[in-house]
């Protein structure tokens, strides 16, 4: 989701990315910092036999969410430097969730994949309108396919999908 709406965004405001980069490029920056870059440790710590996929052991996951916050801080601060208010928001946005999982997750295991969707789903709602809001069935798909799978129960999905919904909607109201 990460690296649509990166696309999405980049693509749909060009005068918003604003005098220095161009959509390819913002785009690119996007694609990097918030859906690639977060996830190299992850695969790498993987294929060491250390953690597996989706970092299931709570207490391993903090350092792995750290580092992410970490690139949606770097993309925000890009976006800053350049001017891209559009794609600033988004990192920015990307930065506050992840600050608000990272905190959760010293408590309680939560979903990052639910709020992974729901995060850009409202995104995607707030700026383009309500008719968008049949976008959240693919959170509610989210929630079910990780207590299918039996990652998380119900609670600790829909805390993962609430958590990115209100701070992406707070975000967005004031900036």
């Amino acid at each position: 989701m990460a690296g649509l709406i990166s696309i999405v965004f980049a693509f749909t405001f060009p005068i918003e990315l604003g005098p220095i980069i161009d959509p390819l490029q913002a785009a690119t920056i996007g694609i990097v910092t918030l859906a690639v870059l977060p996830v190299v440790p992850i695969f790498y710590y993987r294929i060491k036999g250390i953690v597996d996929l989706d970092v299931s052991e709570r207490e391993k996951r903090a350092p792995f969410f750290i580092f992410a916050t970490l690139c949606y801080a770097l993309a925000a601060l890009i976006f800053r430097m350049v001017q891209s208010s559009v794609m600033f928001k988004l990192a920015l946005t990307y930065v506050l969730v992840s600050l608000g999982i990272v905190v959760i997750t010293f408590f309680w295991k939560i979903s990052v994949h639910t709020a992974g969707i729901a995060g850009p789903s409202t995104m995607f709602i707030l700026t383009y309108g309500l008719n968008l809001l049949p976008i959240y069935f693919l959170t509610a798909a989210s929630i079910w396919a990780r207590m299918r799978l039996k990652a998380h129960t119900f609670a600790q999905a829909l805390l993962g999908a609430t958590t990115a919904i209100v701070i992406t909607t707070i975000t967005y109201v004031f900036l």
